[in-house]
Formats: structure tokens, C-alpha cells, sequence
């Protein structure tokens, strides 16, 4: 074209001269005797051509002539069968493609998020009202199960301290009573009633005093001093700290979260029609991003193993996507809470093959592919979609071995679309 435009000749006029030619050669072609019934597929091709301008218009005619004549002269069993001569196949633009057995494996991978297993998570709160006297873990710490992580000053912590020690004087009262009213009843001097009394008092005053110890040691109240130790609940990593040296903080404040990390869970957006296929058990590679090494090389990426452990039975209204959690075993940092991550996960491969997605054809609302069984014969073979990603759709239905049309799929759908020649 650029040749023709460098002669001072209009592009839409070369475009014009250029299909003249194609049609000359075709009205003494094989296929100009033979056109007969136009398919109504083909017809409404040049209608949307016209809208595209005229160039389109007169490619998609030629196209239009070339499928009236395979049409006409297609040979066919059934509704479901086209046969094409070697030169009809050469002018429809058809390209076969070979289904490779190794190719039944399938793949599917997500974008996935980090996330820290509710089970292996603790947060830490403020006991009692109180002043942060001292923090002795930041963010990112490893910590031991026990060890102090913050130290609060608590009037109330004080109060505790003066309740306990008056639920012991009232132990040690009742049980000065009791002993007292016991020897009395010996000697026959009181009643049975009395001492049923002084029994329940000693009892109570015990209670009321295991009680406010309780609350003591839950508070974390060291002995005297009116301050409140914090510890830590478990072994981990520090993930959250909410609190600032001598901040005042109410009651159940949050003040650390605290976290093992030595599992994971990698959450997934699939899309609603791969649920079916990510049951639970199934594997689940997951891709963390390439490190940097000290040198400023970007290192390879690393593959962790896991497991799909749970898939949500809702789907989301506005991306129509499910929530797929895997579990992972991450040791030496290799992930982290919060990381974008990409998840690999193991389709069914058994009864499956992976084809071009161009190979592919919606037809009446149904999936199908065109098969050659033959040297020029076609069949169309309805398929179920399994997956699709990245121009490559995984479909049942489908052995591996057959000859698959990969090009030309238009329009051999068009001579499928018009009715068979008469044998």
C-alpha cells in the first residue's frame, strides 16, 4: 500500500484495486461455479463492514463470496460435518493444530494477599485504666511466651491490692470464729445452728478472697507497688503496637498484637466459575516477590507449597469472585502479613486439554471447537469450559491427539451456519 500511496495512488483506491484483483481470481476459481446459498452470518458481515468504511465493506464481500462457494460445494454426512477441498481449507485461512497429551495439565494463578491465621494471633489490652510507664517491645520484636511487654501505674491496681488484703483479714477472722464456736459446741455451750453459721461465714470469707486474688493476678498487679505488668500470652512476632510512652489508656485498651507466624494463610479472589474446581486439599503453589540481595540484585523469585483449607460460599456482587484461603507453612520471613502474593493453583487435568483460546467458539449458546477427522473433513464437538487464562483455555471433551482448528474458526463457522449441499 505504501508502494501504490508513493505513485500518487489514494489508499481507499489501491484497497479497491487490490480486492478487484482477489475477485477476478476467485470468479476463476473452483469455488465461483459453485456459489449457491449465501449463510445469513456471512450477509450481515458486509452489513457491519459497510459502517466501517469501505475498505472493510469490500473485505468482508470477498470473504462473503469465498464462504457462499465452500458452502456450495461442502460435502456433508450430517448438520454436524463440513467437508472442505485441500484449496477451500487454503482459502479460508485454516490452520490445524495437534492436542498435545502433555499439555492436559492445568494451572490456574491469582492475585492472593497474606494474611495471619486468627488461631495465632493474641492482642494484648490494658487490664485496668491506668499510665504507660514503660514499653519494653516495639513492632517487629520477637517475643517469649511471658516475657514483660509493657508496665502500667493503676489507681485502681491499688485498690485490688487493699481488697485482697481485706478478704484475707476476713479469712483469718472467720476462721478464729469457727475454730472458737467448734470448741464451744464441744463443751455443749451453743446451739448446732451456731456452728452451721460460723461454718458458711468461713466459707465465704474464703471465696471472697480466692475471688479478688483472681482478679489481682488477671490484672497483672505486681505485689505492692500498684503498677501492671504486662506479658507476653504466646511466643511471636510483635505485629501492632497501639500505645505511646505515657499515654493514659482505659480499660481493655489495646496496647500490642502479637502473632506466630509460622503458618500462614494466602486468601484468593478466583473467579466464581473456578469454585467448583478449588476444592479443599487442593495444591497451591504461592510466588513470593524477588528479594533484593545485598549486592542490589533482584534474587529469583521462591515457591512456597500449601493447601486450600476453605473456599467461601458466597459470591462477591460486584466482581463475582470467591474467597479461596490457603494454608502455608512460611519460615525465615519468606512471606509476611499484609504481602501481595501470587497463588499457582493445581486444576483438574484428567478429561482435560489446553487450546488456544481462538480455537474456542460460542455457537447458539454452547462452547464448541471445530476437529478435523479427516484430510478435509470438519466436525463440530461441543466442549466444557474448565478455565481460562492468558489466551489459553483448558476444555473437557476433547482427547488428546485431535486435530484441532485453530485459525480460520470464523469462518468455517459460517460454512457450518449455512445448510449442506444436497449429496
Amino acid at each position: 500500500m505504501h508502494a501504490v500511496a508513493a505513485r500518487g495512488i489514494p489508499a481507499n483506491r489501491s484497497i479497491h484495486l487490490r480486492f478487484s484483483q482477489d475477485l477476478r481470481s476467485f470468479a476463476a476459481s473452483p469455488f465461483a461455479t459453485s456459489a449457491g446459498r449465501i449463510d445469513h452470518q456471512a450477509r450481515n458481515e458486509v452489513t457491519c463492514s459497510k459502517s466501517r468504511g469501505t475498505g472493510s465493506a469490500r473485505a468482508a464481500a470477498f470473504l462473503l463470496f469465498v464462504v457462499a462457494g465452500v458452502a456450495a460445494t461442502a460435502q456433508a454426512q450430517t448438520d454436524e460435518r463440513r467437508t472442505l477441498t485441500a484449496r477451500q481449507i487454503e482459502a479460508l485461512g485454516i490452520r490445524i493444530q495437534t492436542v498435545d497429551g502433555a499439555q492436559a495439565a492445568s494451572f490456574a494463578r491469582y492475585p492472593a494477599q497474606v494474611v495471619v491465621p486468627v488461631a495465632r494471633q493474641r492482642l494484648v489490652a490494658a487490664p485496668l485504666p491506668g499510665l504507660v510507664e514503660s514499653l519494653q517491645v516495639a513492632v517487629g520484636d520477637p517475643v517469649r511466651a511471658g516475657q514483660t511487654l509493657a508496665v502500667l501505674r493503676s489507681a485502681q491496681a491499688s485498690e485490688l491490692q487493699r481488697d485482697v488484703a481485706q478478704a484475707t483479714s476476713q479469712v483469718d477472722l472467720a476462721r478464729r470464729s469457727l475454730e472458737r464456736d467448734e470448741q464451744l459446741f464441744a463443751e455443749g455451750l451453743i446451739a448446732q445452728s451456731r456452728l452451721d453459721a460460723a461454718r458458711a461465714q468461713a466459707r465465704q470469707a474464703q471465696a471472697q478472697q480466692i475471688e479478688r486474688r483472681r482478679a489481682l493476678e488477671q490484672a497483672g498487679v505486681s505485689a505492692g507497688s500498684g503498677q501492671i505488668v504486662l506479658r507476653a500470652p504466646i511466643a511471636g512476632v510483635v505485629l501492632e503496637q497501639h500505645a505511646v510512652l505515657g499515654q493514659r489508656v482505659e480499660q481493655a485498651a489495646p496496647l500490642y498484637r502479637i502473632a506466630t507466624l509460622d503458618r500462614l494463610w494466602v486468601e484468593m479472589q478466583a473467579p466464581a466459575t473456578d469454585a467448583a474446581a478449588l476444592a479443599p486439599g487442593r495444591a497451591v503453589r504461592v510466588e513470593a516477590s524477588p528479594a533484593a540481595g545485598r549486592d542490589g540484585a533482584a534474587r529469583d523469585a521462591r515457591e512456597i507449597e500449601g493447601r486450600v483449607i476453605a473456599l467461601g460460599q458466597s459470591v462477591d456482587a460486584a466482581t463475582q469472585t470467591v474467597l479461596v484461603r490457603a494454608e502455608v507453612r512460611a519460615s525465615n520471613g519468606i512471606l509476611r502479613p499484609g504481602q501481595t502474593v501470587v497463588a499457582t493453583v493445581e486444576m483438574p487435568g484428567a478429561g482435560t486439554v489446553r487450546l488456544p483460546a481462538m480455537a474456542v467458539v460460542e455457537e447458539g449458546g454452547a462452547t464448541v471447537v471445530f476437529v478435523q477427522e479427516a484430510a478435509g473433513s470438519f466436525v463440530r464437538v461441543p466442549v466444557g469450559v474448565v478455565h481460562s487464562a492468558d489466551s489459553v483455555v483448558t476444555v473437557s471433551g476433547i482427547a488428546a491427539g485431535a486435530q484441532v482448528v485453530v485459525h480460520g474458526t470464523a469462518a468455517l463457522k459460517a460454512v457450518f451456519a449455512a445448510p449442506p449441499a444436497a449429496q
